[in-house]
């Protein structure tokens, strides 16, 4: 079998962490004396990190292409698995498939992966699906 790679994402696609994320959120706004953004507002930074946060920058494709190249594998043998628009895009900048997860923090309709799957049973025959037309 020829090697390939899943790339997971973590908050929102293995891990829910919405309730921590809206309460430290609102935490920190209240610390300040400040009313915090919706919860819509909160959860459409998530996947960002603080400096893309603050600033609405969207992430490149360096996080994933540096795990293409610590595995030395070409980007037609890797899949970008997550549940917002920031890891489609990243995935789809390092020409990796993309699958977006139903359950996440962003709407699926906004992302434009080349997959949406609803549970994690329906992953591997997802994946196998990608990357298996690339051979």
């Amino acid at each position: 079998m020829t090697k390939r790679i899943v790339i997971f994402d973590v908050v929102g696609t293995l891990v829910d962490s919405q309730a921590n994320i809206l309460a430290a959120v609102s935490a920190a706004y209240a610390s300040e004396n400040l009313a915090p953004p919706s919860r819509s507002e909160i959860l459409s930074i998530v996947g960002l990190s603080l400096p893309q946060a603050l600033t609405r920058l969207m992430p490149d494709s360096d996080p994933a292409l540096q795990t293409l190249q610590d595995t030395g594998l070409p980007s037609d043998r890797a899949v970008m698995i997550g549940e917002t628009t920031d890891y489609i895009d990243m995935g789809r900048a390092a020409g990796v498939c993309t699958i977006c997860v139903g359950w996440g923090y962003h709407p699926t309709d906004s992302l434009q992966a080349e997959r949406i799957v609803r549970s994690f049973a329906e992953l591997p025959a997802t994946i196998d699906h990608l990357l298996d037309r690339a051979e």
